[in-house]
């Protein structure tokens, strides 16, 4: 069975008039607050998202926050104004104290998510999931209320980390004076607003780039005329999950993983019952992270990639180590094959299908395996020519001679 992407046909949206509709965020302290208030909240007011969703149903939002915070948010005239178009709750956020090392911030979200997606599956509710550092377009919850009507189990939508600081000022720019208004962007604007202000870590799945990320959650090229990008990925957000085809509910995911591991297949693994949407133009989104949070700057020219009879090898024998670890799960290797258009604008119907073909030819190089003995080892020999043979010499020589400390590659 294969992947399957949403085709428009017969929709029936009043079904949800017999439904409930449960958005759920998790968030805590200024910053998350901050970026709910002013790009995420604002988004979802354009009339195409919460005002269209909430007039074929019931819709009620969970907040997972400490109790500080959701007080702050309740307090701003942006809540007051979504307030009209769906119930806001409060779940109880475990405090931060709770979640020590390295992973805490990961496992704090997780806990919000399973609070929300144990409410989602007691009600037997259309279920989406919605991040604090997130922009909608304008017509994103319609496409919900389509996929509703359609009779559509679960839905996917790409929303990468995709932009960075310079988007937030480019989107102030396209704002009136009043904080509290809609943010009405359809989704070709959003992207041609965030795409010179591209991430750090996105830019590394470029397959066409002299840097290549060594753990390649989606890759990605870019049409020659810069109308449109065509992405291959591993990363999903959930649009629509229907909890009320599940006899079961599995949340072990959630234990100690994001929403976005294997969560998805754990609850829907038959991929006919999960539908991914094609392009960015059915529901556009734009997730955006501070390069001052996390960063991979400066991204650094990789000898390897110069090489044009070895690059495209090396790309091609990471994607399989990464698509074959055990941190993605059959579910996600099927969706991988899947082409998704970011669009910008109508362009060169030729340099699309040349961008297509280029990266596509990357992406099925999933369906050859796990890496055999002899290619790990031959990837090995690429990764200490792309790295530098004296590090990895010096990592080697001092291993060798069991030293406590060294430097590691």
């Amino acid at each position: 069975m294969s992947a399957r992407l949403i085709k428009s046909g017969a929709s029936d949206p009043t079904v949800l008039k017999q439904r409930t509709v449960i958005l759920a965020c998790v968030l805590w302290g200024d910053k998350f607050r901050r970026d709910f208030l002013a790009y995420c909240l604002p988004s979802l007011l354009a009339p195409g998202n919460l005002p269209a969703l909430s007039a074929f149903g019931s819709v009620r939002f969970l907040i997972a926050a400490p109790r500080d915070d959701y007080a702050a948010l309740a307090a701003s005239p942006v809540f007051e104004t979504a307030s009209r178009f769906a119930a806001f709750e409060r779940l109880a956020l475990p405090k931060a104290a709770a979640f020590k090392g390295p992973t805490g911030k990961m496992r704090r979200m997780s806990a919000g998510h399973r609070l929300a997606v144990s409410e989602m599956f007691t009600a037997g509710a259309y279920g989406t999931f919605i991040y604090p550092d997130t922009v909608f377009a304008n017509g994103a919850m319609r496409r919900l209320v389509a996929a509703a009507g359609a009779g559509d189990e679960a839905v996917l939508a790409l929303c990468p980390r995709f932009a960075n600081e310079r988007f937030l000022a480019a989107l102030e720019s396209q704002r009136g004076e009043d904080a509290a208004a809609p943010i009405a962007l359809d989704a070709r604007t959003l992207f041609r607003l965030a795409l010179p202000a591209m991430h750090s870590e996105t830019r590394r799945y470029d397959v066409v780039a002299p840097f290549f990320a060594d753990r390649p959650v989606m890759i990605y090229q870019a049409a020659a005329d810069g109308a449109a990008l065509i992405f291959h990925s591993t990363n999903w957000t959930p649009l629509l999950l229907d909890y009320a085809r599940l006899e079961e509910h599995d949340a072990a995911t959630l234990e100690d993983w994001t929403i976005d591991g294997d969560y998805i297949w754990r609850n829907w693994p038959n991929p006919e019952s999960v539908r991914l949407l094609g392009s960015t133009d059915e529901a556009g989104m734009v997730s955006f992270t501070r390069e001052a949070d996390v960063s991979y700057l400066p991204l650094r020219r990789e000898c390897i990639l110069s090489m044009p009879g070895l690059a495209n090898l090396y790309r091609r024998l990471v994607l399989r180590r990464f698509l074959h670890s055990d941190e993605i799960d059959p579910l996600k290797r099927e969706q991988f094959l899947v082409p998704i258009e970011v669009r910008l604008a109508d362009g060169d119907p030729v340099a699309l299908a040349v961008a297509r073909r280029h990266v596509g030819r990357l992406a099925e190089s999933v369906k050859d395996g796990p890496l055999t003995h002899t290619e790990r080892r031959l990837l090995t020999l690429l990764i200490v020519i792309n790295e530098g043979i004296i590090r990895h010499f010096q990592y080697w020589l001092c291993h060798r001679k069991k030293r406590v400390k060294c430097p590691h590659p």
